[in-house]
Order: C-alpha cells, then structure tokens, then sequence
C-alpha cells in the first residue's frame, strides 16, 4: 500500500521488471519509489508554507490536503499505468531477437509516448501541476493581466523558464556523454550522486534526468508565457487608439482608455447622482479617488459594459446615443 489510500500494484511492477531485465525484482520498490515521490511533493509544500509570513488558515490547510490528495492518487494510477505498458511488451534482449513481437513493440512505444506527455510531470513533484496550483494559491505568485507591471513580471518569468529549459539541456547532455553528473559543474558530488540514484531507480524508463515529456512540458510553459505577453501588449495597443465614436457621447462624462493601468474610466464633471451610480455599480464600475474617476478592468467585456452603461446614462440624462 502506498501514501495514503492508493495502492501500488506491486505484481505489476515486478512483471514489467521480469520482461525488462535481467535482474530480480525486490519486492515493494515500486511502493517504495511511490512514497519517495510524495514525500518530496510533501518536502516542497512544507519550504513554501515556511517562506509565509504568517499562520496558515483553515482554507490554506484544506487546499494543501485536497492538492496533495489528488497528486497522491494521480501518482499512483500513473505508476500502476506506467507497469502496465511496460509490463505489454518484453525488451528484446529479454526475449531474443527471433520472432519478436515488432508490431507490439511499436505499440507499446506509442502509449510509452502519450503516457509522457499526459502523466510525465507527475514525476517531478517540485514543479507538478498539483504544487503549482498550491505554491500559487500560498503565495500569491498568479501574475494578473490587469497588473500594472504584468508584462515586466511575465518577462522575468519567461527568462527563469528559459535559462531552466537551457539548464535541462545541458545535464540532459552531460549524463548521456558520462553516464553520471558526477563532475557537472555546479554539483557537489553528494548531490550529484543523489541525482544518479534518481534516474536509475525512476518508475519511468528515461535514463537522463530529464526525459522528454519534461523539456516537452517546459517548451510549452515558454510558449504559453510569451503568448500572454503578446496578447497584453495587443490589448495596449488597441487600448491607445482613439476612444471617440467608440462610446456613446454623453454630455459632462469622458472616455478614457488607460493603457497603463489596464482599465476604462468613466470621469464626470463632478459628482454624479445616485440613479448614475447604480448604474455604474451593476456594470461593474468601481470609483477610484487616485484617478477621479469609475473604472474596470480594460478587457473586451469591460469596454462592452462601458458602452451599456453610458448608453443608460444617456437615456437617463436625457441625451441622444
């Protein structure tokens, strides 16, 4: 039995070590392995919730249980999965040359690669989906489209991506030349044999210590990283470009699209009555004393509730829209 109440199917993974090796299966490694993945996403929990500056609260304490639930069962079925695959086909140094199964191989190579990419960054629980969605939640490190310094911040998100994607790269070629880190520049020699006993004991068959799924995974965290840059910069751009014809007139309120802050603002010529303020309140407008003026957030649906909302204000004043 693994962490928790997830099992290990222990006689899977000793048939997917008999087809695949010479050597003898030692029983509850697979388990074993399993309860070292946990352990190390339970590890990475407990640094960033010792990076807080203050007590966990009860919706913090059920988020943790209700993340690291899901990861433990995930882990799991992922592991069993992996053993069945490798468990379908022998190697054909196990089984011989002579009348291979060809087909069956090519098969198994097939769920080998879509087993990678939809489970593989189950196996690096310090930058997992699961840890993520738990580190952003604790930290507040979610970059927001409406933040004034988002595109600074994605951009210094997307150079760490890139200079850890390079690193990948790098140890990836290192151990393939020499067969260990040991000598990898920046490695002392306890952790650069830590990371040897990592590969050769993986639940999945890499030999590198950082298979494909994971440069796959961070290839797309670039590309998902730049996109959002590009479609804030965009939405500057279109924010920029003259607002007149684009918003009903209405007499004594002024449109402005302030690309700086992300927001639309709605300024009066003075206070306006309550009937106006309710308007602007049901369509989502907040006044905002550092700019004098009702705004929201500049996005497509908040341009659309300006529009509405000064053609309310038009009828209510009284004027043409």
């Amino acid at each position: 039995m693994g962490s928790g109440n997830y099992k290990i199917d222990e006689g899977l993974a000793r048939r997917a070590n008999d087809v695949n090796s010479y050597s003898d299966y030692t029983e509850g490694s697979a388990t074993e392995d399993y309860n070292g993945y946990v352990a190390r996403f339970k590890a990475a929990v407990e640094e960033v919730v010792g990076r807080l500056k203050s007590p966990l609260t009860a919706e913090q304490v059920e988020l943790i249980g209700y993340w690291t639930d899901r990861y433990e069962k995930k882990l799991a079925e992922a592991i069993n999965r992996s053993n069945r695959i490798e468990a379908s086909c022998p190697s054909a140094l196990v089984a011989g040359f002579s009348n291979f199964p060809t087909r069956k191989k090519e098969r198994q190579n097939a769920a080998r690669d879509k087993f990678f990419e939809e489970c593989g960054e189950l196996f690096t629980p310090e930058t997992c989906y699961c840890f993520k969605k738990i580190e952003a939640k604790l930290t507040n490190k979610t970059i927001y489209s409406n933040d004034d310094a988002a595109v600074e911040k994605l951009q210094e998100k997307l150079q760490a991506e890139r200079e850890n994607h390079a690193e990948m790269v790098r140890r990836n070629a290192w151990y393939r030349k020499n067969g260990t880190m040991k000598g990898y520049e920046g490695l002392s020699d306890e952790k650069a044999a830590a990371l040897d006993r990592s590969i050769k004991s993986a639940a999945i068959y890499s030999n590198i210590p950082y298979p494909p799924y994971e440069l796959s995974n961070s290839s797309a965290r670039i590309r998902t990283i730049k996109q959002r840059i590009e479609e804030i910069e965009r939405m500057k751009v279109v924010a920029q470009q003259e607002a007149k014809d684009k918003y009903p007139e209405v007499e004594g309120v002024k449109v402005v699209e302030n690309s700086e802050l992300m927001r639309v603002q709605l300024l009066f010529d003075g206070k306006p009555e309550e009937a106006i303020r309710t308007i602007l309140k049901e369509h989502g407008f907040k006044y905002a004393p550092s700019s004098s003026a009702w705004q929201r957030q500049l996005t497509p649906n908040g341009i659309r509730a300006a529009k509405e909302a000064l053609r309310l204000i038009g009828q209510k004043k009284g004027g043409n829209t």
